[in-house]
């Protein structure tokens, strides 16, 4: 039997086999991206009617959440940096659950939390829009992209659905060719304001390559003055003091006295806030990447545990990039079918069977500095209030931590942990 196989590439990968087919000359655009456009930074009724017109039900979002701890706690150890994004696996998943049929569909909607693929498209489709920024001030862009070998071809319905609804280029080519490999590459550097450059290598037997990245790039909502800036040791767990340069200033807001750990953001100014969650004292960054411990802090903690009052910031400047394997975490997760030949169910995206998950990967780009956030994917939660004081917290950022980039409606887009900022 001739096995084929899928592959995604995410902000990152997850590669369909087949039988050889005619090679292309060139890469040919079998669909375009239905188009969008971003309201300006200060147009607010703009945004306004772009979030009525693209209602995101509150379930669906809960069910993002939920993947978000449930994954997470599955890739990041807390031993090491490591930066992943949820949101961009979701949205890869998702597309792929538009072309998935039978059980194969089933397990990709029970780790999504969806009851039916119709339901899943319309939120991500909705999602998609509301989270879209492009203005003076940052960016927050989302793509989709599907590679296939010429000679096969993609079902129509699944064609008008990833080019409507999620947004997709989507591309015939020969694959092994290596003007198609460097056009992929640059597709997903493109895509990512160069921050990631991924080398792609295609086995004779790949068909299709599917494509997600998220971009941000964002300025705090009140920038850092460098010339605070102090150098100081940071606490690693392995004991090293490592000097690293740490940025300094206080806010008025609210935080989170949470089970083991201190939470609070920093608002941006385009798109949401970076959340903080500094372990207590004898707690590892590892105690806290649990599916549990992760719902809890990524819901906000619980009303006792919310406070307001005076927050004393040291965070250190840091930038790194990472790699993620998602497969082992996916079939983990109960997502099985879809990485074995036999019994794989790719029918709704393309005619050729048997289709199957050769692999699935990730790579993401943190950076954070005096003026914002740079990232592969990127998210903001805003806290506004005007009670008077009642308690006050000292982020002091020199010892290992996780931080969470959420959207405003907080959608989990990137999760992370700095073991060492240097």
């Amino acid at each position: 039997m001739i096995r084929e196989t899928l592959s995604l590439l995410l902000s990152a990968v997850l590669p369909l086999l087949s039988a050889p087919a005619a090679p292309a000359s060139s890469v040919t655009q079998a669909a375009a991206p239905a188009a969008l456009s971003a309201p300006a930074f200060d147009d607010f009724y703009a945004q306004r009617a772009i979030w009525d017109q693209n209602p995101v039900d509150e379930t669906f979002l809960t069910s993002i959440r939920d993947f978000s701890a449930q994954t997470t706690a599955g890739l990041l150890t807390g031993q090491e940096n490591a930066c992943y994004s949820p949101a961009s696996l979701y949205f890869a998943l998702s597309l792929s659950a538009a072309g998935a049929a039978g059980n194969t569909e089933t397990q990709l909607l029970d780790l999504l939390s969806a009851s039916d693929v119709d339901t899943l498209t319309q939120n991500c489709g909705n999602l998609y829009r509301v989270l879209y920024t492009d203005n003076e001030v940052g960016k927050m862009q989302i793509a989709n992209a599907l590679w296939m070998e010429s000679g096969s071809e993609f079902t129509p319905a699944f064609l008008q659905t990833a080019s409507e609804d999620f947004y997709a280029s989507l591309y015939t080519a020969d694959l092994d060719a290596p003007a198609t490999v460097t056009a992929m590459e640059q597709w997903v550097a493109d895509h990512t304001g160069g921050k990631i450059q991924p080398t792609i290598q295609p086995t004779p037997d790949t068909i299709l390559y599917l494509m997600n990245t998220i971009y941000l790039t964002d300025q705090w909502t009140a920038l850092f003055d460098a010339d605070e800036n102090t150098v100081e040791p940071f606490h690693c767990a392995d004991g090293t003091t490592p000097d690293a340069t740490y940025m300094h200033r206080k806010t008025l807001s609210s935080f989170v006295r949470g089970d083991g750990y201190l939470a609070a953001g920093l608002s941006l100014k385009s798109q949401g806030s970076v959340t903080f969650v500094l372990p207590d004292e004898g707690v590892a960054p590892a105690d806290l990447l649990t599916p549990e411990r992760l719902s809890a802090i990524l819901a906000g903690g619980t009303e006792e545990q919310q406070k307001y009052g005076h927050v004393t910031w040291t965070v250190p400047k840091f930038s790194y990039d990472s790699k993620l394997d998602l497969k082992p975490m996916l079939q983990a997760c109960g997502v099985t079918d879809l990485f074995d030949a036999e019994r794989a169910d790719l029918s709704d995206m393309t005619s050729l069977k048997p289709a199957f998950l050769s692999g699935a990967s990730q790579q993401t780009y943190i950076g954070v500095n005096e003026q914002g956030v740079e990232a592969a994917a990127y998210t903001e939660l805003s806290y506004a209030g005007s009670a008077a004081p009642e308690d006050q917290a000292d982020m002091r950022l020199d010892r290992p931590f996780l931080y969470i980039i959420k959207a405003t409606n907080g959608t989990p887009l990137f999760i992370g942990v700095c073991a060492n900022p240097t």
